[in-house]
């Protein structure tokens, strides 16, 4: 008997442990991602020398399929300690790590090793934008579309699908497919919420602003980070700075490089600059549609339908790097004892 065949929608942290769970257990997968490399919010941004962790900036390893992951990766050289060091930030005044003793890594020499680490050499379908899923000949086929498709083609026929995307998205694409993943992916739609992020470079350090800063009380700035002094960067003068959840909802629609801007300015005041920073060298914004969670996490890691047809990810996994991988992995289990 042939290899089931899995189509893995979403090449985040989730979709890429699903995916090589699956290859152990047997089945033949083929991951398809509509982003230009494998990762989702696990990357890294690159520009003229620069690089910034513009999504998520670092990831804790509590489960023990998770902590072996991490120990492997760590040995490896693609993930490192990060000591900061942390602090809380508010009005000029840097307070105590509100999570003292916490270990936390990082990709190394950016975020999106990890992704690299997780992918284990398969190869990705990039730049492969997934339309709909449907039913097909008791399995499914998925209408895609790419860069330079002049009319949406299908793939197929897959054994089983799992999506591995926020559920908003999740939703679109079964929009044909009435069944409980559909309720789910609806159910769960507004479980993350949007974050906007600023990478900023100066010329100098900024004094004061060291390691990685939970911003407190600022309805403008919620995170800032000095991406330069993590493992392996170097030390460059580069920071990475999130806006806080309701105002980068109220604000999503801005323009890039006005968002930004005020990110850098909420920086400024959050460290007590009365005068603001210096000018930036390198400043560019960037929208995270789905990033934040919103409320705690569901009971169930994962959503499976009789079907073969699976849901996982950043929603079900609470926001988390870890919970993501964990989400990921469990629907694998699943999919493989059936």
């Amino acid at each position: 008997m042939s290899a089931r065949l899995v189509a893995v929608v979403g090449a985040g942290v989730a979709g890429l442990a699903c995916a090589q769970r699956l290859r152990e257990a047997g089945r033949h997968v083929v991951v398809f991602d509509k982003g230009r490399r494998p990762g989702g919010r696990v990357s890294t941004r690159r520009h003229d020398g620069l690089q910034f962790d513009h999504g998520a900036q670092f990831f804790t390893a509590r489960d023990p399929r998770f902590v072996e992951v991490v120990a492997r990766c760590e040995a490896e050289g693609s993930v490192a300690q990060w000591s900061g060091p942390f602090a809380t930030l508010q009005g000029g005044v840097r307070g105590e790590d509100p999570r003292e003793g916490a270990v936390r890594y990082v990709g190394a020499p950016g975020m999106s090793a990890l992704a690299r680490a997780l992918a284990g050499g398969h190869a990705v379908q990039s730049g492969a934008r997934v339309e709909r899923v449907l039913a097909h000949d008791g399995g499914f086929v998925l209408e895609l579309s790419g860069p330079d498709a002049a009319a949406p083609s299908r793939e197929g026929r897959f054994d089983e699908v799992v999506l591995a995307v926020p559920p908003r998205q999740a939703a679109e694409l079964l929009r044909d497919l009435d069944g409980e993943a559909l309720r789910a992916a609806e159910r769960l739609s507004g479980a993350l919420l949007p974050s906007l992020c600023a990478m900023v470079a100066f010329d100098v350090a900024v004094a004061g602003a060291d390691g990685g800063m939970f911003v407190v009380d600022d309805e403008v700035l919620g995170w800032a980070a000095h991406d330069g002094g993590k493992p392996g960067r170097g030390g460059a003068p580069t920071y990475v700075l999130h806006g806080a959840a309701e105002w980068s909802l109220q604000n999503y629609q801005r323009p890039p490089e006005e968002f930004a801007a005020g990110l850098v300015a909420a920086f400024g005041r959050a460290l007590g600059r009365a005068g603001g920073l210096p000018a930036p060298t390198h400043l560019v914004g960037h929208r995270w549609g789905y990033a934040l969670a919103d409320g705690d996490p569901p009971a169930a890691k994962f959503v499976l339908e009789a079907s073969g047809l699976g849901l996982c990810g950043d929603a079900l996994g609470g926001g988390r790097v870890e919970g993501a991988f964990v989400s990921g992995l469990e629907l694998a289990d699943a999919l493989a004892s059936r």
